[in-house]
């Protein structure tokens, strides 16, 4: 209490009440910096398991596209084999159908 009130009692209590207010104030700013802390770590807790998410969830993708085009090539590779193959097969097909024919016309002659 301040002397200058010249010994007031309802000055000292308004002072009191001032004093109390100021106290109380002061108390809520800081746990409003405590809770302004606390929400701010936790923020950038959820930000870096975000970022680490994300970034699992990319390199996912990039291996399994990169799987994906591997097989497409190894598909397209079995492909132009088989081709080659049922080329090759037609081929000699045409050249069996040929001297069965010509078989058969000389049998026949």
């Amino acid at each position: 209490m301040s002397a200058d009130n010249g010994g007031n009692p309802r000055l000292d209590r308004i002072e009191r009440m001032l004093e109390g207010l100021t106290k109380s104030h002061a108390q809520q700013d800081r746990k409003m910096a405590e809770s302004r802390a606390e929400f701010d770590r936790k923020i950038a807790e959820s930000d870096a398991k975000a970022e680490r998410e994300s970034r699992r969830f990319r390199d996912d993708l990039r291996r399994w596209a990169a799987l994906g085009v591997k097989e497409a090539r190894k598909q397209r590779k079995n492909h132009r084999e088989i081709e080659m193959y049922l080329t090759r097969l037609a081929a000699a097909q045409f050249v069996t159908e040929e001297k069965l024919e010509g078989l058969i016309s000389s049998r026949s002659a």
